[in-house]
């Protein structure tokens, strides 16, 4: 069997919200293809998903090691922010920033850089950050909310 129609069931099962089904998905994919960074990419997205943001950062570090990617930083990022760990989310982004990336992706991230600087107590460096967010995706309502925000 391949591994592309049990990732097509793990894809179909977390938009859906069965998380429980694309978890035993994902045990078989780990089984078939160890070193696929796809397969640890969506562990993450399940972990995400259950609000387990250790296992979530956990697999998505190991997805990111395997193939740094946007996608995959991006998530890793958020998850960061989400779990309150500010310092390393700034650690992280500033060297994910330097990978190839959609604008899309590259605002995102700056957005959850500017959140984590902001929560560190730097608004200097939160301000330039959501600039940048905006800058990339000047569409994003809530980038430039954010933006005002600081600016305030």
């Amino acid at each position: 069997m391949s591994l592309e129609p049990i990732l097509d069931s793990v894809k179909k099962n977390l938009n859906s919200g069965d998380i429980d089904t694309a978890l035993l998905d994902l045990k078989s994919a780990k089984g078939m293809a160890p070193n696929d960074f796809r397969v640890y990419y969506y562990y993450g997205q399940c972990y995400i998903k259950k609000k387990e943001y250790e296992s979530a950062i956990e697999n998505l570090e190991k997805a990111y090691d395997m193939n740094p990617i946007g996608l995959v930083a991006y998530y890793l990022a958020m998850t960061y922010v989400t779990s309150d760990q500010y310092q390393k989310a700034v650690d992280f982004i500033e060297d994910a920033l330097e990978i190839e990336m959609s604008e899309n992706i590259r605002a995102g991230i700056n957005y959850f850089k500017s959140g984590s600087y902001m929560e560190l107590g730097d608004k200097d460096k939160a301000i330039e950050a959501a600039e940048k967010a905006v800058e990339l995706n000047p569409e994003s309502e809530q980038y430039q909310n954010h933006l005002d925000y600081l600016k305030k």
